[in-house]
């Protein structure tokens, strides 16, 4: 294998693996494969079929997608308005870039390394950079724009003149990018209008609750605060926050945290190109050049990708550190010069460990498989025992700087590195017992049962909402060849693995799966250019060309995200923007110095108004507040709730019922909340009930086991065949009202 990035041949895995008869069969699997995918109603929204799906997109959607909206809201008129965070979020990744650069220079990479391999590891190394850059600066309490923004401009007029003084900036930069035959072409022009949509999706506001209670809203307290610092009330935050401080990084450049955190979800779009880069440079390192472009088409053009980019997720950032990752692995193994060999171990191990600091998973989908991949590589020399440990520690110090200093940061803060996991070990500031048992049982597999392991399996390979029929589809042409190449054989061991380690060790949320997309891309590639018969060819690519007409309408749509392409972002600000309508009918009806304490609702990030919350998985603050701690759910003295009230300045309490129902029906939540104790509140004279802010009907109830528990839990909240969903109350100010 030559540096170049291109295959010599040595490993054939595609291109011309069948004869007629096999590229028959082949074509004929992957439209059997096609017809299975197509017969499956989407999980995630079930009144619709990906078949009745299809008739709308032809037929019908065309004609009504911009209905969904204000048409008075809605225009080309607007786009100006994306302008801002756009700049920003460039600037950004520029500077990202160019500081990834400067350090793959500082370890003589660039003289090895050209070409997409060059932009995925110096965006990837620069984007983890400047996150622990924002750490260390919000720890620091110094959050100066000026400061920031200085650095990242440094880096750029550092990198263009290092650049115009060096020999190797007479070379193109993106050598062996260029596609150079008519499949290459028309996947470069095919991927536009999904890129193209990527970004417009993501510079609009986000509506998912896990964003705005943690991944946006963890950063927009930061911001507020000036500096970083241990959130009692929002365990998420003490996570490893990579992708979370790009966002605060956009919000302290905008000096706002709405638009910066536009322009956050914009920097985190990027990652989508960046894995697609490192699935070309593995694809075309492994196979073929179009085996390579086909493999960028399939994963740009998957719904996924498209989702995890528009919406604040970590998965975006976990793919893109583990494709990185996966890359450096295979150059470490297939290097010759020792030398250069144990820096691409340093590098996979800040890839691998940047996909850690995204989020704990990471460490078992990133860093396990990565040493053992590079530890069974190093075995076949001849000082195999010292290569293998030199290598593995070069590894692990790449893995310490990446996610090192998060775990520092846990250590000063709560006294556990990877807090809140493994509480029985090392303990934990604010947390408990109980608390950890809540946490092990929301966050861990509920069964074993193979009939599971099988419905998950379907749900994977096929049934998922935002899946590509040409993933899996085209990846099982690849089988054939297991046998005779290896490269083959480890992607297929590495999504194994992938899949056996999420069944196994998580709660088996979809989004978590996401990181194997990369690698069934490149076997999709792969899969597509093993056909060798002229016609059967043909019929694969057109099945290609449709299947991706299909999934950019599909992402179009609503049933993928958010999709207000041409919205007025001030609308959209205070209205559809707002996924609670609870947080925007409080931003219209309070006044200024009132502040809000929420019980059951911590999806808060569109709030304009001071308040106090907490996630499901904290300490219940009403609950700290107001019980007395030597009688268990008894109320304490009035006028000591009062004082406890007025110390806090909260002037307000709003209760949502719906999510509290939703928590006791799933991951639990305290009995001390209850409509009971409300109405005690009311009796004494502490709250006083200012107005319902939602009711729900019995037949828009989830599930039975909530509708169940608001009949019995609830039944105070019963006014005819309505349920009252939320509340807000007023602290009394005066008491002597009530005597």
């Amino acid at each position: 294998m030559n540096d170049s990035g291109r295959s010599n041949g040595t490993d054939v895995s595609a291109g011309a693996a069948y004869g007629t008869w096999g590229s028959i069969v082949g074509v004929t699997l992957f439209g059997l494969y096609v017809a299975y995918f197509f017969s499956f109603d989407l999980p995630n929204n079930p009144d619709w079929s990906r078949i009745r799906l299809a008739e709308e997109l032809v037929f019908e959607y065309a004609a009504d997608s911009g209905k969904d909206e204000a048409s008075h809201h809605s225009g080309w008129q607007y786009l100006p308005q994306r302008f801002w965070p756009v700049g920003v979020a460039v600037l950004i990744l520029a500077g990202a870039y160019t500081s990834g650069s400067l350090v793959l220079r500082s370890l003589r990479f660039c003289e090895q390394v050209a070409g997409c391999e060059h932009v995925l590891f110096a965006g990837c190394a620069g984007l983890s950079m400047w996150s622990l850059i924002t750490l260390a600066f919000g720890l620091a309490g110094f959050l100066e724009r000026n400061v920031l923004l200085g650095g990242l401009i440094l880096s750029i007029v550092f990198e263009a003149l290092v650049c115009r003084r060096s020999c190797i900036a007479r070379r193109p930069t993106l050598r062996g990018i260029c596609p150079s035959t008519r499949i290459g072409w028309s996947c470069l022009i095919g991927v536009l209008p999904f890129v193209g949509l990527m970004l417009l999706g993501a510079l609009l506001p986000s509506v998912d609750f896990d964003v705005k209670e943690y991944h946006l809203q963890g950063p927009k307290e930061f911001f507020t605060a000036g500096r970083i610092g241990f959130l009692p009330h929002n365990v998420y935050t003490s996570m490893p926050f990579l992708t979370e401080m790009l966002s605060l990084l956009s919000m302290v450049l905008c000096d706002d945290w709405y638009f910066g955190a536009l322009a956050g979800k914009a920097v985190l779009a990027g990652f989508a190109p960046l894995t697609t880069l490192a699935v070309f440079a593995l694809a075309r390192r492994w196979t073929s050049a179009d085996a390579a472009w086909l493999a960028v088409l399939i994963h740009l053009g998957t719904p996924w990708t498209y989702r995890i980019s528009i919406i604040a997720y970590v998965e975006g950032g976990l793919s893109c550190f583990l494709a990185a990752a996966v890359v450096a692995s295979v150059r470490a193994g297939e290097t010759s010069d020792t030398w250069m060999a144990r820096r691409w171990m340093l590098i996979a191990g800040v890839m691998a460990g940047s996909g850690m600091a995204c989020k704990y998973p990471g460490l078992i989908s990133a860093v396990v498989p990565c040493a053992c991949m590079i530890a069974i590589g190093l075995r076949r020399n001849s000082n195999a025992f010292k290569d293998a440990i030199c290598g593995l520690l070069l590894f692990g110090v790449g893995v310490a700087i990446a996610v090192g200093p998060w775990s520092v940061k846990n250590v000063c803060e709560t006294g556990n590195p990877v807090y809140p996991l493994a509480y029985r070990i090392f303990g934990g500031v604010d947390w408990d017992a109980s608390l950890d048992e809540k946490w092990n049982a929301a966050h861990s597999p509920d069964n074993f049962q193979l009939s599971d392991l099988g419905e998950k399996f379907i749900d994977v390979t096929s049934k998922s909402d935002w899946l590509s029929p040409l993933l899996f589809g085209l990846a099982l042409l690849t089988f054939p060849l297991i046998r005779r190449s290896k490269r083959i054989r480890l992607l297929w061991l590495w999504i194994g693995y992938l899949f056996v380690s999420w069944w196994v060790l998580t709660h088996r949320l979809d989004r978590f799966w996401i990181p194997i997309i990369p690698l069934v891309a490149v076997l999709a590639g792969a899969g597509a250019v093993s056909v060798s018969n002229a016609w059967c060819r043909r019929a694969v690519f057109t099945l290609i060309g449709l299947l991706s007409l299909f999934n950019l309408g599909f992402m179009s749509t609503g049933l993928c995200g958010y999709n207000a392409y041409r919205i007025d972002l001030e609308y959209a600000r205070n209205a559809r923007g707002r996924a609670s309508s609870i947080i925007a009918t409080l931003n219209r009806h309070l006044q200024p110095g009132d502040k809000v304490l929420f019980v059951g609702h911590a999806d808060v990030f569109d709030a304009e108004f001071p308040l106090a919350y907490n996630t499901v998985f904290d300490h219940c603050l009403v609950e700290q507040w107001c019980r007395d701690s030597e009688r268990s759910n008894q109320l304490r003295d009035t006028a000591e709730i009062r004082r406890e009230f007025a110390s806090r300045d909260i002037t307000h309490v709003c209760v949502n019922w719906r999510q509290i129902v939703r928590y006791r029906t799933t991951y639990g939540y305290t009995d001390f909340v209850s409509p009971e104790l409300f109405a005690k509140f009311q009796e004494r004279g502490i709250l006083i009930l200012e107005r319902d802010l939602g009711v729900i009907r019995e037949s828009d109830i989830g599930t039975r086991r909530e509708r169940d528990e608001f009949a019995t839990w609830g039944k105070a909240l019963r006014t005819d065949d309505l349920w009252t969903s939320s509340q807000l109350y007023r602290v009394v100010q005066d008491p002597d009202r009530f005597r």
